[in-house]
């Protein structure tokens, strides 16, 4: 999350498929990508990894208008290439996207796109027999709310959550405590503290979120904790300049239409109907997480309707919101291990 988610279906995909379109297979490894358009937007899907892969897995990104694309050129989920498919896709809005990029903005279209990019996929990969959705930060929201409409949850053999929240306004008291004890310990250890009085100050001003902009102050907050917790300790080496100046979602030029949202981002909940999702899951948090804190992570476990022997809550005690960059072997144990169970 970066603030500062039927016959007829069928064919509206097959003749919504852009022309441009592009499917290698070298060294066994796929390479497709193309654009899906769908209800005034233009989506575009990438598919990496072993393209002999029976088991495909949905990578369902944050923002909530980030960039899927990023994950792949960066290589964060590169160990997953070897056995499986990655489906990495970009939400209407932002990212790579086209079309009306502030038309549709709802959880009801959110979900729609995922249908119908899921749909696209089995047409088009009949090898596909063991799906799997893994979503981040928003695209936890996302994939819950997915996965809690209709029966799309029958279609997937599990769901793999990474720092993913349900009920915003649980998160965002959860990130106000995160950032005010931080700045408390910073402030007792005598580390730049008028800086950390400063943060301490404008969270502490902010007692409730009922607003976009009371929003926007705790998680800009966050962004500070994180930055300043988390520095230096990823794995990867940070984008470059050029990079990111060159990416529209890099310095996150999308983020405007978060503001559109402002009633799902400030109140949204899906606590409510989380016990009608019994599918196998594995939700990964990391204890030093300011934005999506573990307490998210407890809430997804607790109102899951997975049988207990079926959910796994795993906590990366030095691993940030980013989780697979920090405690790599330990991240990619989990996610391997659960997908191997269930596949």
């Amino acid at each position: 999350m970066r603030f500062v988610f039927s016959y007829t279906l069928v064919l509206v995909i097959l003749l919504s498929l852009n022309s441009c379109y592009k499917d290698e297979n070298v060294d066994g490894q796929f390479s497709d990508e193309f654009y899906l358009r769908h209800e005034g937007a233009d989506l575009p899907v990438w598919v990496r990894g072993n393209a002999n892969a029976e088991t495909f897995i949905f990578f369902v990104h944050g923002g909530p208008f980030d960039t899927a694309i990023e994950m792949d050129v960066w290589k964060y989920l590169e160990p997953l290439y070897q056995d499986y498919a990655m489906v990495f896709f970009d939400q209407r809005g932002g990212g790579y996207a086209h079309g009306e990029r502030a038309v549709n903005l709802t959880e009801e279209q959110f979900v729609e796109d995922v249908e119908v990019v899921v749909q696209l996929i089995k047409d088009k990969y009949p090898q596909a027999a063991n799906l799997f959705l893994m979503g981040h930060s928003w695209g936890g929201y996302l994939g819950t709310s997915f996965l809690k409409t209709g029966d799309n949850q029958l279609g997937f053999k599990g769901w793999i959550e990474l720092a993913g929240a349900h009920n915003f306004q649980l998160n965002w008291l959860a990130s106000r405590d995160f950032c005010i004890n931080y700045a408390l310990a910073k402030i007792a250890s005598g580390s730049e503290t008028g800086k950390w009085e400063g943060l301490l100050q404008r969270v502490q001003e902010t007692p409730e979120i009922t607003n976009y902009d009371e929003l926007i102050a705790i998680n800009s907050a966050a962004f500070e904790v994180a930055q300043d917790l988390n520095s230096g300790k990823s794995e990867f080496e940070e984008p470059s300049s050029s990079y990111i100046l060159s990416s529209p979602a890099g310095i996150g030029f999308s983020q405007k239409n978060n503001r559109l949202m402002e009633e799902l981002l400030v109140n949204g909940n899906l606590n409510p109907d989380m016990p009608s999702i019994v599918l196998p899951s594995l939700l990964i948090y990391g204890g030093e997480d300011p934005i999506v804190p573990i307490a998210s992570g407890q809430n997804g476990y607790d109102f899951l309707g997975t049988p207990e022997e079926d959910k796994y809550l795993v906590v990366l005690e030095n691993s940030g919101h980013s989780v697979w960059e920090y405690e790599i072997d330990e991240f990619f144990d989990a996610v391997t291990t659960f997908i191997n169970q269930y596949e």
